[in-house]
């Protein structure tokens, strides 16, 4: 009897270890399938992401979600708006003027009915057709000449150059201004903008002087500059973003900060806190910034970036909802320390 009971303590103490050890691995068990779970619903996110609900690109798109997302655009136009000019957009015809820079008369030599000359005919009538056209365009050259003038004291001074005058033979101020106006603002490559001043417009300027160019009208807007980042800082809100960019066949970032009145765009290498401290206006800042990730704030067509976000995956959605939460509460925290409530 003894024997028996012996052995069944020694069976119980076994088992009980086995059912240790089974708790143990089961518990494991589950925390591997929770993080299976949620990497497939990860990579399922992933594999339902397209440039309609997402921020990718629309060249990543399968056939069949560009055919669709073509439709959709096409659908969405038709209903928006109709071809041609929009209700109450300002109109860009041509209309005749009452003052021509030149008039030429064109009298018929002979009759178009009998072919009798018409050099003494009585003019009836006349009708009217005015040709809007670009007069020849060349580079004009102005000579300045500094005199020089001996005093009685025997001293010889010189006439001073106006400031345009940098060398014996230089390129003025509209050459300059237009140079930088086509690379910058209508984004022509220096080479194709150094075609057309030279074929188009009669300055043949160098490749070499349109990539300079830039460098010096940000020398010269450096104080427009530190005036704008001074009004910004003060500004009670600002909108900020930033957007990839590619620069020399790499990827950079396109920075905004603006106001309904400021507008400061920077390109730089960072995306996030070098160049915030680079931009120099956000560190330090007291006020409100708004971002790209707030609530939708009034009745209307949503914007292309909340349209993805409302069509993007629940997963995504969720991630980047905490991910905005941590980033609002440690806003609310840094304002609230320079800021404090009375």
């Amino acid at each position: 009897m003894a024997d028996g009971v012996a052995e069944l303590r020694e069976e119980n103490s076994r088992l009980r270890a086995e059912n240790v050890g089974v708790r143990a691995e089961n518990a494991e068990l589950r925390r591997l399938v929770t993080g299976l779970n949620s990497r497939v619903a990860e990579l399922e996110a992933k594999l339902g992401e397209t440039s309609g609900n997402s921020s990718r690109p629309p060249s990543s798109d399968p056939n069949t979600e560009r055919e669709k997302q073509k439709q959709t655009r096409a659908e969405r136009r038709r209903e928006a708006r109709r071809q041609g000019k929009q209700p109450g957009a300002e109109g860009r015809n041509l209309s005749q003027v009452s003052n021509p820079d030149r008039r030429e008369v064109h009298r018929p030599e002979e009759c178009s009915g009998c072919g009798a000359g018409l050099g003494g005919g009585a003019v009836v009538g006349s009708k009217t057709r005015q040709v809007f056209d670009l007069p020849p365009v060349r580079v004009e050259v102005t000579e300045h000449v500094a005199v020089q003038v001996r005093c009685a004291c025997g001293c010889v001074t010189t006439g001073a150059f106006p400031a345009e005058a940098t060398a014996p033979a230089c390129w003025g101020p509209g050459v300059r201004a237009l140079g930088i106006y086509l690379t910058h603002r209508q984004h022509l490559p220096v080479l194709r903008a150094a075609e057309l001043m030279s074929h188009s417009l009669g300055a043949p300027v160098s490749t070499g002087f349109l990539s300079g160019l830039a460098g010096e009208a940000a020398r010269r807007l450096t104080p427009f500059m530190a005036r704008t980042k001074e009004l910004l800082a003060r500004n009670p809100v600002v909108n900020t973003d930033e957007t990839s960019i590619r620069v020399s066949a790499k990827s950079w970032w396109l920075h905004v900060i603006a106001t309904p009145m400021l507008t400061l765009l920077v390109c730089h290498r960072s995306r996030g806190r070098d160049a915030i401290e680079d931009m120099d206006v956000l560190p330090g800042y007291g006020g409100v910034i708004v971002h790209d990730g707030q609530r939708r704030p009034s009745p209307g067509p949503l914007p292309a970036r909340h349209r993805r976000r409302v069509q993007a995956p629940p997963a995504r959605i969720e991630a980047e909802t905490q991910a905005h939460g941590r980033l609002e509460a440690t806003s609310a925290g840094r304002l609230e320390s320079r800021h404090p409530v009375p």
